[in-house]
């Protein structure tokens, strides 16, 4: 009763809720009796249960066919499948009801039968009935244009049908929509298929002797660790799994520490795999770990990078990654696993939106927080029954040939949990001559440890286990465990087990197989190890007891060392121009590529490190270690650990007062806030660190410093003052011969500011010395852009496209694919100037793409503001619109912002809206003059005259 009353009236019941209900009861019963229907409503002591078979329920029946139709291999049957339990659909569901319970069903039938709809119209545009197939999805898209696998399947059928305008056109409001509803871009999977349609890629096309579904290129990740060998005596847990975890369903395995719900559920999703054709995702949360959660952002950001995001479109913000996720994940038949969460609430933003994907998550915790949200189903998992558990140990020691009497001896040793048998079992493994019942009465006996003594108390059967694994390491292999305990993020490999022992990498690979051996270290993958909290928990208990603190600082120091100088080694190789704290940077990677891959594997370990070095009594690493890692994070797009890293270093930094460790601090916001739009906030960091790299004698900060703060007035419009700080530059240039690469950045920003103050000689000297200066490929293709906008801004057309061309090419060699954007926007302003239109459209129409796809939010402005002069120009003001509005509103420089406003009145006058075209124009001359863009000013002044004569 009480759920029928909140389903009906959510929490504004009336006082006569009860009686209503059961009115409704009598009304159901009295309609079903009219259709001649057996009386399947049954009251009881708690409410009404309805009894009814799955044919007798529509939707239930409707859910049943489409799980048939997607377990036929038979492709002429999964249609007929499909088609028939979609013909159960009459309409919006629920129409004429309201409340949350309602709504809530409403919007899951609708999923259900748009999923049906998706599935059956992709094995149809497969059999080649790509018209059908439009005609059907044509309205559907309409109604319901945030669904991108809907919109890529209808895409491709009006590109088969040779309607390719229609797809691109189909794609653009689809993109319009999501931007205005959810401020997200298309998945990477519908962007794909756009370019492809774009490039008129002949593999879309359908080959009717090889013709198969259609798979948009979603990434199928693959994230499962490995299965346990040995699972015993869960089938009844398997059984439920089985039955709960459906397409849309969550499940919740709970239970304390060590009774095996990792490996359950890790077992269960590998034998069932085969029902999740598009992937399976796994992340550990270590909700229970020693140390701090994963965070949910950091989640957020890894599954979407496993689903093919690239890291610079993935939202900073939390509630803005999570529905970039729910779209990534619409229509996929996945499974995530939600491992070791610490509550609900971690677990809450990770979770999908549709009915397609299978969620299961393992806590400690009970999760009712998420059964009363989501409806999520809860199997709780305790000890082993005995037989099961003796059976286990029969199976992880077959030569001891255990009799009953031993292995259930040893099975109530351990209590009968998981983690304490296998621990029991390697060491009997290990040690052949020792007896069994000798073995379970030592654990018998190593139990009574003060207040653990407590018989039969599983927490106590696993520290029974966990202290004669210990006792029975060498002395060696108990400290390099007590020091395991240091590592600050997570998994570790040899190599940092060499460096927290201070021992060579033969020996501490030595200690690691026997820890390995004994059960208490885990591999996981690609040579990398982890450990159990309960078992990290247990090492660190042992370091406090057993190591002094100096010594902990000491290994600390060792480990954290050696981040710092492998780190600062990745950062000389992957980005040379960067300038990093004073100190030596040895050779140690390769190439940048191999750096990269180091930087990416230790992240968090790295991360962390800068959390906890203060507290563990070093600070230093807390504002050295940020400066080494800038480079990567924002190369690598990991945006939440570069803000929470530069931020931890100036506070770290503060508290020492050492004035390199603010300026490396301040420099690093700086970066931030630059690369984010912030200009302001951008300045005042770098303001802050040129000031104090002076009397610290780093130059190379001072100047760094000095470059940034003057891209920051520039794109603020203070270019008198950003063309006064280029003087000091140079003069710091020559004094201590700072290098080829930082003369190019300077003569390349000197040109940037000299081109928007209309000095147009001025600029194109500078340019031509910045491209000429020997610097990185990024450095010189920057330039190369540079010296092209010039040259386009001085007529000749010719030298600029083709400038433009050589930076696009070594923009494409390294993979930046903003630059690329940056390119394609100069050579379609090319095209425009030569009335090349088609030309101009193919430029533009990439280049849009590729700067969303980087998430550069200038660059799109940029090409959006080409685009609406290309609508202007060919006579389409109206379409122009949409591109001229969307180039002033982006977080971008006021440059483009002008230029799309005085486009704007363009636009507007020739739509004969004259007075909103004043308006434009007025506001775009009110900006230009508070600023010193003399080309910009020049340019409104003339629109706005042009507009009253």
């Amino acid at each position: 009763m009480p759920s029928a009353i909140e389903a009906l009236w959510g929490g504004k019941a009336p006082q006569t809720a009860r009686t209503r209900v059961h009115d409704y009861a009598s009304t159901i019963r009295r309609q079903l009796l009219e259709w001649g229907a057996p009386d399947c409503v049954e009251s009881g002591r708690f409410g009404y249960i309805l009894r009814a078979t799955r044919d007798c329920v529509d939707a239930l029946d409707q859910a049943t066919g489409l799980r048939e139709a997607r377990s036929c291999t038979d492709t002429t049957k999964a249609i007929a499948r499909y088609r028939e339990a979609l013909a159960l659909w009459s309409g919006e569901p629920l129409a004429d009801a309201t409340g949350s319970f309602v709504d809530g069903t409403r919007i899951r039938l609708v999923n259900q039968y748009l999923n049906g709809i998706e599935a059956v119209t992709d094995l149809e545009l497969a059999r080649g009935e790509h018209a059908a197939v439009a005609a059907e999805l044509t309205p559907l898209a309409a109604q319901h244009p945030l669904r991108e696998r809907l919109t890529g399947i209808l895409m491709l059928a009006l590109h088969r049908s040779g309607d390719r305008q229609a797809a691109l056109a189909l794609y653009r409001r689809c993109r319009a929509e999501l931007a205005e509803t959810l401020g997200l871009e298309p998945g990477a999977e519908l962007q794909r298929l756009h370019q492809a349609i774009l490039a008129a890629d002949p593999t879309l096309d359908l080959d009717a002797a090889t013709a198969e579904p259609v798979r948009l290129s979603r990434p199928s990740p693959a994230q499962l660790p490995f299965a346990p060998a040995t699972l015993a005596g869960r089938e009844r847990q398997l059984d439920k799994l089985d039955a709960a975890a459906q397409p849309g369903r969550i499940v919740a395995v709970t239970g304390r520490g060590g009774v095996g719900k990792t490996a359950l559920a890790v077992a269960w999703s590998h034998a069932q795999s085969g029902q999740f054709p598009d992937g399976q995702l796994y992340v550990n949360l270590h909700g229970f770990s020693p140390g701090s959660p994963v965070p949910v952002a950091e989640a957020l950001a890894g599954f979407l990078r496993s689903l093919g995001v690239p890291g610079e479109q993935i939202p900073t913000r939390e509630d803005e990654a999570a529905a970039r996720l729910r779209t990534e994940l619409a229509g996929a038949r996945m499974l995530m696993l939600l491992d070791n969460a610490a509550h609900a609430g971690q677990v809450r933003p990770l979770l999908p939106g549709g009915t397609t994907v299978t969620v299961l998550v393992t806590s400690r915790d009970r999760l009712s927080g998420l059964a009363a949200t989501h409806d999520a189903a809860q199997i709780e998992l305790d000890s082993l029954e005995p037989g099961d558990s003796a059976g286990l140990l029969r199976r992880l020691l077959p030569d001891r040939h255990l009799s009953p009497q031993e292995a259930a001896e040893l099975a109530d040793r351990c209590s009968h949990m998981p983690l304490a048998l296998r621990i029991a079992a390697a060491r009997l493994r290990d040690e052949p001559e020792l007896p069994v019942r000798r073995y379970a009465a030592d654990l018998k006996d190593g139990a009574g440890l003060g207040e653990l003594a407590i018989t039969g108390d599983p927490d106590t059967a696993i520290r029974a286990t966990f202290d004669l694994s210990y006792a029975r390491l060498d002395s060696a292999q108990r400290r390099v465990f007590r020091l395991l305990s240091l590592v600050p993020g997570g998994d570790f490999d040899a190599m940092a087990v060499a460096r927290l022992a201070g021992s060579s990498l033969s020996r501490a690979q030595e200690q690691l197989a026997g820890l390995i051996a004994a059960h208490l270290v885990d591999t996981v993958a690609n040579g990398r190890c982890a450990m159990h909290d309960l078992i990290r928990a247990y090492a660190t208990e042992k370091a406090v007891a057993d190591e002094t603190a100096k010594q902990l600082r000491t290994a600390r120091d060792r480990l954290f060392g050696w981040y710092l100088a492998n780190a600062r080694a990745a950062s000389r190789i992957t980005i040379p121009e960067l300038p990093l704290l004073p100190g030596s940077v040895k050779t140690v990677w390769k190439d940048a590529a191999d750096a990269r891959r180091w930087l990416e594997t230790e992240r968090r370990n790295l991360v962390a490190t800068v959390k906890v070095a203060p507290e563990a009594g070093l600070p230093g690493y807390a504002w050295r270690l940020p400066d080494a890692l800038r480079g990567f994070l924002w190369h690598a797009a990991h945006r939440s650990d570069w803000l929470s890293t530069a931020s931890a270093a100036l506070q770290a930094a503060t508290a020492t007062g050492d004035p390199l460790a603010l300026t490396a601090a301040h420099l690093n916001l700086g970066w931030y806030h630059f690369v984010f739009g912030r200009d302001e906030q951008a300045r005042e960091h770098y303001d802050l660190a040129a000031r104090l790299a002076e009397p610290a004698g780093w130059i190379e900060a001072q100047v760094s410093a000095l470059v940034n703060a003057a891209r920051a007035e520039r794109d603020l419009g203070q270019l008198a003052s950003a063309l006064s700080r280029t003087q000091l530059m140079l003069k710091l240039e020559r004094e201590h011969a700072l290098g080829s690469a930082r003369e190019a950045i300077i003569h390349g920003l000197i040109a940037s500011i000299c081109l928007l103050a209309g000095m147009l000689t001025e600029a194109l000297h500078h340019a031509q010395l910045g491209v000429a200066a020997p610097a990185s490929p990024v450095v010189v293709a920057g330039n190369t852009v540079i010296l092209a906008e010039v040259q386009l801004a001085r007529g000749e057309t010719g030298p600029a496209a083709q400038r433009f061309t050589e930076a696009a090419q070594i923009f494409e060699k390294l993979g930046h694919r903003a630059g690329r954007a940056k390119c394609g926007a100069g050579l379609g302003a090319v095209a425009i100037e030569h009335e090349r239109y088609p030309q101009a459209a193919a430029h533009l129409d990439e280049a849009l793409s590729l700067a969303r796809q980087a998430g550069d939010d200038s660059t799109d402005a940029e090409v959006s503001l080409q685009l609406g002069r290309l609508m202007v120009r060919t006579g389409r003001p109206a379409a122009a619109l949409d591109h001229l509005h969307r180039a002033r509103q982006l977080r971008t420089v006021p440059t483009v912002r002008i230029a799309a406003l005085i486009e704007l009145s363009r636009a507007l006058h020739a739509l004969g809206r004259t007075a909103e075209a004043i308006e434009a124009a007025q506001t775009a001359w009110d900006e230009a003059a508070g600023s010193e863009y003399a080309r910009l000013v020049t340019a409104a002044e003339q629109a706005l005259q042009t507009l009253k004569d």
